[in-house]
């Protein structure tokens, strides 16, 4: 369910007329360094890429080597950009050399200019690499699936090293390793079990932060049970108990492996033989399930409320479509589904997310008087704005806006809205049906 906050919007669109403005004044930027650029022997062609102005933009010129330049004419040419950069008339224009395969930055000192040309020199010559790229003494570095541990190996201790699969034909990496060797020291059991990934055939992706966390993506739901034990030694392991071990489905909800996981299962094992659970995440803040449909959202919540659940269970969030509704035994899981199966009862594709401690929020996409009474009627007869806060998100034709009445009903007041008469007229409108009803 989507919240629109109109003052990003405006804020944004704010931004961009300033941007356009100092647009205007830094062409002279990228002009300068890209003619000083140009004139070099050595470059075949160059570009200029646009992302901002200093402070609110930043500019970039690569330059194309030629592929028969020496080794010595790349490191005149790096020493004499560097150079370059120092001068107030080049501005703040970052530079980038594309030298064979790799992307070499231009560094603001000649010694780290000199450390990044021999950096690119080293990627040029390995075979295993598709392409790389060196900046500020970081190692970019793409490969093939089979070859990420093998790269990674070679390269370690060089610095800051990120090693890339080249990605299948969408260009989407699959595999990537990233250390950080001057906040950590690397724990051999994560580099041996993201080998074991890499030959998974029901792992379609992993991405493992040497210092933080492993993201592994399953090709089918099944093996989720057979990799959560796999990883289940690692997240129980105390030295490792500040890392981050999740398993993702489609890019979407994820299941974290934390120590406490064993603790879950009697809990997972009970959704199982639930046949109207399509599936089930975990993570810090609560376990999620998902209901077959919008329709059966009722009786998992029922049934998860009322089952006997070890202590380790928290927050249960159950979810499908365009509901999300909770379990924790505060004693608001019966108004939840009532109110649910209220406005599933109406048929307008209405939507409701429900969580502990943060609004009942109601999005509403098509907007008019008869559906404003009934939404009120139902929302105060569930009595849930007696312990929450209520937000109603109106998505329809002209009128965008977000009001909230506050805990216990005694405040109203729209939080964004369009400035025009419908949305006016609605407004209004909400806050006469909700105040006829105290």
């Amino acid at each position: 369910m989507t919240r629109w906050t109109y003052r990003r919007v405006a804020a944004s669109v704010a931004l961009c007329l300033l941007g356009s403005l100092a647009l205007a004044g830094c062409s002279f930027v990228w002009n300068a360094t890209k003619f000083w650029l140009d004139r070099s022997q050595i470059i075949t062609s160059s570009t200029v890429t646009v992302d901002g102005c200093p402070e609110t933009f930043e500019t970039r010129v690569t330059g194309v080597i030629s592929p028969s330049a020496t080794e010595a004419q790349v490191r005149r040419l790096a020493a004499a950009a560097t150079a370059h950069r120092g001068e107030a008339s080049a501005g703040t224009a970052e530079i980038t050399l594309l030298y064979g395969k790799t992307y070499l930055d231009v560094e603001r000192s000649q010694q780290a200019s000199r450390a990044a040309v021999d950096m690119a020199v080293r990627t040029n010559a390995d075979d295993r690499l598709v392409s790389a790229s060196v900046t500020r003494g970081t190692w970019i570095l793409r490969t093939s699936s089979s070859m990420v541990l093998a790269v990674y190996a070679g390269y370690r201790g060089a610095g800051q090293v990120d090693v890339y699969s080249a990605g299948d034909d969408t260009g989407r990496d699959k595999f990537m390793i990233r250390d950080d060797p001057e906040n950590c020291t690397p724990a051999p059991a994560l580099i041996a079990e993201f080998a074991a990934l890499v030959a998974n055939p029901n792992v379609g992706e992993a991405f493992l932060y040497l210092c933080s966390s492993l993201t592994v993506g399953i090709t089918d739901p099944a093996a989720q049970d057979a990799l959560v034990a796999e990883l289940q030694p690692l997240a129980s392991d105390p030295p490792l108990a500040h890392f981050d071990f999740r398993i993702t489905q489609n890019g979407g909800d994820y299941f974290q492996v934390t120590a406490r996981t064993p603790a879950l299962a009697p809990f997972f094992d009970l959704l199982k033989r639930m046949p109207e659970v399509r599936n089930y995440q975990n993570n810090e803040e609560s376990i999620g399930v998902l209901a077959m449909d919008e329709k059966t959202v009722r009786s998992v919540t029922l049934a998860v409320d009322a089952a006997d659940k070890p202590a380790a269970v928290g927050i249960v969030r159950i979810y499908a479509g365009h509901v999300s509704v909770y379990a924790n035994g505060d004693g608001t899981t019966a108004a939840q589904v009532a109110l649910w199966d209220k406005l599933l009862a109406l048929d307008s594709g209405l939507g409701l997310e429900i969580y502990p401690r943060t609004p009942v929020t109601l999005s509403v996409p098509r907007y008019d008087s008869a559906i404003a009474r009934q939404l009120v009627d139902a929302v105060r007869a569930s009595g849930l704005w007696r312990s929450h806060d209520i937000e109603f998100a109106v998505l329809s034709g002209s009128m965008r806006f977000t009001a909230v009445w506050s805990e216990g009903g005694t405040g109203f007041a729209p939080t964004e809205a369009s400035n025009n008469a419908e949305t006016r007229a609605a407004v209004e409108e909400l806050r006469a049906l909700w105040s006829a009803g105290q």
